[in-house]
């Protein structure tokens, strides 16, 4: 969904954006299991390098928190324990402190060896990627921030209104900082001006370069809006409540960094439009490689933790 100013003197009026819809046929990855079962209940040790002397009834080891996110990131896990580097550092980790048996202490953890030989520093990688993506659907992990405020886009602070329209009030009272950095910007209403025309993603990308000043300005305000106001704003578009809860609860922030990246947005964009590989495989060639990267989080992310709710 495109946040459209026109509300001022009319309803608000949306593009036919399918923003939130998942791409499927982009990246095939298999489905991990997720957190089920007792996650409070320490997990045996694995004979692996470093991990023989780990106290597992202690620490971080013995800790609700592990057990979810190991639950949670079955093969990413089980990798760094096949490898000599990453699981001297997941022994480390092990035998750190927690509070309450929450995450392992920062500082303890960064004292950890890091690996640093490819291999290893691949699968450390993808644990620590997987690690704190699972930590938003893990309770025991929590830090008592809210799911929907694990974004800074998604926790201004903003004041009641007065205005009658849904859609309107609902972008106001919740993208306060977004709306009124883009509505004071002469570039970034020129954004959107220029958007609100738009019918294609060659198009999109054109009106982002045109202004390059208030690009991101733009894309932070249309994600918040976005984010919270598609109920409000009858996105015909929008996910079912559950998969939208899911994608903006634990992948609040894999969802929310491809929708305000410039190349991500317009990618997901060209890619709900497609209906065969040609198409994919063209939209992908045409977006930065980073763009994708991030897509992909976004994908995984969504795999790891919705399941069939998407």
């Amino acid at each position: 969904m495109v946040a459209n100013r026109g509300w001022r003197s009319s309803s608000i009026s949306r593009l036919a954006a399918l923003f939130n819809a998942l791409i499927g046929a982009l990246f095939a990855a298999s489905a991990i299991a997720s957190c089920q079962g007792d996650a409070g209940a320490p997990l045996p040790p694995l004979a692996d390098a470093g991990l023989d002397a780990v106290a597992w009834d202690a620490g971080f080891a013995g800790s609700p928190c592990r057990g979810c996110l190991e639950a949670t990131c079955v093969n990413e896990t089980a990798a760094c324990k096949g490898n000599q580097e990453c699981s001297t550092f997941y022994a480390c980790l092990l035998g750190c402190p927690t509070s309450d048996g929450g995450p392992a202490d920062p500082n303890c953890k960064a004292t950890c060896p890091q690996p640093v030989g490819s291999v290893g520093v691949d699968v450390y990688e993808r644990l620590v990627k997987c690690s704190e993506t699972a930590k938003t659907n893990c309770e025991a992990c929590s830090d008592g921030t809210p799911a929907s405020c694990k974004h800074p886009l998604t926790c201004q602070q903003c004041s009641p209104t007065v205005l009658q329209n849904p859609c309107a009030k609902c972008w106001i009272e919740s993208c306060c900082d977004t709306f009124y950095a883009c509505d004071d910007a002469a570039e970034c209403l020129a954004v959107s001006d220029c958007v609100g025309e738009c019918s294609n993603t060659q198009c999109f990308s054109q009106c982002f370069q045109l202004h390059p000043s208030h690009a991101q300005v733009w894309l932070d305000d249309n994600a918040c809006f976005s984010f919270f106001c598609d109920d409000a704003c009858d996105n015909p578009f929008r996910p079912t409540p559950e998969c939208a809860a899911c994608q903006k609860g634990p992948c609040v922030k894999e969802h929310l960094d491809c929708e305000t990246d410039a190349g991500c947005f317009v990618l997901k964009l060209c890619l709900s439009g497609c209906t065969d590989d040609k198409c994919i495989a063209a939209c992908i060639d045409a977006a930065p490689a980073h763009a994708a990267d991030l897509l992909e989080n976004f994908q995984l992310c969504t795999q790891h933790h919705c399941g069939g709710a998407c």
